[in-house]
């Protein structure tokens, strides 16, 4: 009998899980945590929990009384320099309210970087660490200040100024850290100097570009070579992957046999794939109880043709997002790869109709966006999940 769908949390789908429902990655969080004054930088494709981790860290650190803030620079729209600062800044703020418990005044703050200029004069007459801020800010907008560089390094100096006041360490996170490399090579240079000359306070990045952020980390004419300690994240370990699924039988419902470890081997143990099989197992038992009061046992026939078939219904949007990311000869090539099963340059370049001496430019374009990987016998898809729905939807059009 299923029990507890509405009484507790399950699984989680679609957004970052933390506390209870966090599962593995001991060793990223352990190193993380217990390193102050390195800063970090954990690799992997998209959707394989990185944001998880980095809420996981901020619990931690707050455990620990660090003061963690993070920032995700998909939040960051329209996506300017200008921007960018303001929700560094913001992050900041709030960090500032959970030390000082003053979070009235740190809303009124915040409002007042959205553009609401109401009340800053008495904001700025305050003798307290957050009208710098406030400060910098207005006399950016009034024009009074018109140097976006000195702005920027007023910003990132401003943790420093919050770890003093606190008397604690402060550790920023930025998710998806590559994205920054659009603002442009002065504006990266900038933001590592002023990033450089911090003495209380670590950051701790992410980033799905595989290859964008393996140049951004160990290419020498980078200007953040060799400052992060990086760390690649792939799907959990066995241990971990048969923990999470084993949160089914919590709720009544059994796997069948070795269906548990065909489903981590299936999903390379990717969280968001687990997390939503375990989701729509729970589902499907709960449709079977209508039917029966026995205990829910899925077997492989009833996976293969109901829960496995589901996974990419739940999950479709998701996979409409990475395939938006594919273009031209970059969608071509991965449609080769994926519907006819080839993998040597030749053949794909064949298969693709495309000339062999362009095709590394695209595959090399393919690994940096974290779709595929060299192995031995040619290019794979990293994520076979995503690469089964393109070869669904392709047979289905």
């Amino acid at each position: 009998m299923v029990r507890g769908l509405v009484d507790r949390e399950s699984f989680v789908v679609g957004k970052p899980v933390s506390g209870e429902l966090f599962y593995g990655r001991k060793d990223v969080i352990e190193t993380v945590v217990n390193s102050p004054g390195n800063s970090h930088a954990l690799v992997g494709i998209r959707r394989v929990g990185k944001t998880s981790i980095l809420e996981e860290l901020e619990l931690r650190f707050r455990k620990k009384g660090v003061i963690a803030l993070r920032v995700n620079i998909h939040d960051v729209i329209p996506f300017s320099i200008e921007n960018f600062l303001n929700a560094y800044t913001t992050a900041v703020i709030d960090g500032y309210a959970t030390v000082s418990k003053r979070k009235q005044l740190a809303e009124r703050i915040k409002e007042f970087l959205k553009g609401k200029l109401a009340g800053v004069s008495d904001l700025i007459k305050s003798a307290h660490i957050e009208t710098d801020a406030v400060r910098m800010w207005f006399e950016f907008r009034q024009g009074t200040q018109k140097d976006l560089t000195q702005l920027m390094q007023d910003v990132i100096a401003y943790p420093e100024k919050l770890a003093r006041e606190a008397g604690s360490r402060v550790v920023i996170m930025i998710d998806e850290f590559q994205e920054l490399q659009k603002l442009g090579e002065d504006f990266m240079k900038s933001l590592r100097s002023n990033m450089q000359k911090t003495k209380k306070v670590d950051y701790v990045i992410s980033g799905s570009s595989v290859g964008m952020m393996s140049y951004i980390l160990g290419n020498p004419r980078s200007p953040f070579y060799n400052m992060f300690l990086a760390k690649r994240v792939g799907g959990l370990d066995d241990e971990s992957a048969r923990r999470l699924l084993g949160r089914l039988k919590d709720f009544g419902v059994s796997l069948k046999g070795n269906l548990e470890k065909e489903i981590i081997v299936r999903t390379v143990a990717m969280p968001l794939y687990l997390q939503a099989i375990g989701k729509i197992s729970l589902l499907y038992c709960h449709e079977k109880e209508t039917k029966s009061k026995r205990g829910c046992i899925i077997n492989k026939e009833e996976f293969d043709t109901v829960i496995w078939r589901r996974l990419f219904g739940e999950l479709y949007f998701h996979f409409e997002q990475l395939e938006s990311y594919l273009h031209g000869k970059s969608r071509t090539i991965s449609e080769v790869i994926a519907v006819r099963k080839v993998h040597a340059p030749s053949q794909i370049a064949r298969e693709a109709g495309m000339n062999l001496t362009s095709l590394p430019l695209y595959l090399k374009q393919l690994i940096n966006e974290g779709f595929l990987e060299k192995r031995e016998g040619g290019y794979y898809f990293t994520d076979p999940v995503f690469e089964e729905w393109f070869v669904r939807k392709k047979t289905i059009s």
